[in-house]
């Protein structure tokens, strides 16, 4: 039993001679095929506009092109992102620290400012009943 041969058409040409069969005596196969190119380049090049609801709304999506290589882009950034992360635990273990470190010194100075507020507007306070400072003095 021989083997047939499989002859691999490209999209362009499939469509090509599906239209030369339908239609082929009205059109001639090179107008057909840079009709067919036309096509399957706005297919994949334009923006889809996508119906969202009943009430006439859409949405513009990517091309199809354009949302294939978003998502390719986004798996290899994905990657190398865990693979730096993977091969560089003593740069995060720094950041870390560092994060933690700035963390711990503004709350440290937070406590502190409201401590000293806490103090300087008690002690205003007194000098102002005992009539050492005048009402409605800065910081109180």
């Amino acid at each position: 039993m021989g083997k047939a041969v499989v002859e691999t058409l490209s999209l362009e040409e499939r469509v090509a001679e599906k239209l030369a069969n339908t239609i082929g005596d009205m059109i001639t196969t090179d107008d057909m095929i840079a009709m067919v190119r036309r096509g399957v380049k706005k297919a994949l090049l334009t923006t889809r506009t996508v119906k969202t609801d009943n009430w006439g709304r859409t949405r513009e999506d990517p091309s199809v092109v354009d949302e294939a290589i978003q998502t390719y882009l986004l798996v290899g950034m994905r990657e190398a992102v865990d693979e730096w992360l993977k091969e560089n635990p003593e740069a995060i273990r720094a950041a870390m620290d560092r994060a933690i470190e700035k963390g711990v010194v503004g709350c440290l100075q937070n406590v502190i400012d409201d401590r000293f507020a806490s103090i300087f507007n008690v002690g205003a306070q007194n000098l102002q009943h005992a009539g050492l400072l005048p009402s409605g003095a800065p910081g109180i």
